[in-house]
This record gives C-alpha cells, structure tokens and sequence, in this order.
C-alpha cells in the first residue's frame, strides 16, 4: 500500500493527540475520547453557547448570535414541535 503524505500526517496527529491507537498493528479510534472533544463542538453556530431551561431542566440550546435575535423575552420558541414561550433572559 502506497501512503499518501496527508493522509499520513493526519493519522500520525491523530495518534499523537491520543485519538487514534495502534493495537495488533490496526488502528483503533478511542471513541471515548473524540466524544468528548465532539460533545463541546457545536455546528449550529460559532458563538458562545445559551442554555435553554424548562422547569430548570437544561432543554435545549442556541448559539450567540442567534440566540439573541430569536430568545428574547416574549419569544415563542419551538422545541420537539411543541411551543415554549420565553418568560426571563438571565446572563
């Protein structure tokens, strides 16, 4: 097999990031580890993250700038289809 040179680096940051391991001469992903680097990425947007609560129950989230265009007091937002309306904005 012929190894591409980018392909090649990516693997080798890959295992030196701890992301990708080498067991019994295979390549192992630590799904463990890409989790949670992908649970704190968000592709909604690029701004910082707003919770959103229901009965203090984290129920769903938006990122800035969106959220301060469509969570303002008052707001009617949709969630699972079902309509909650924006009663506090807390920072």
């Amino acid at each position: 097999m012929v190894e591409s040179y980018p392909v090649w680096n990516t693997v080798q940051k890959l295992v030196s990031k701890g992301l990708l391991k080498v067991i019994n001469e295979t390549f192992v992903p630590d799904f463990k580890k890409a989790s949670k680097i992908l649970s704190d990425y968000s592709i909604r947007g690029i701004g910082s993250r707003v919770d959103i609560l229901f009965n203090e129950k984290l129920v769903g989230e938006r990122s800035l700038p969106q959220a301060l265009e469509e969570l303002h007091e008052n707001a009617v937002y949709f969630l699972s289809g079902r309509r909650h309306q924006v009663k506090k904005i807390a920072f």
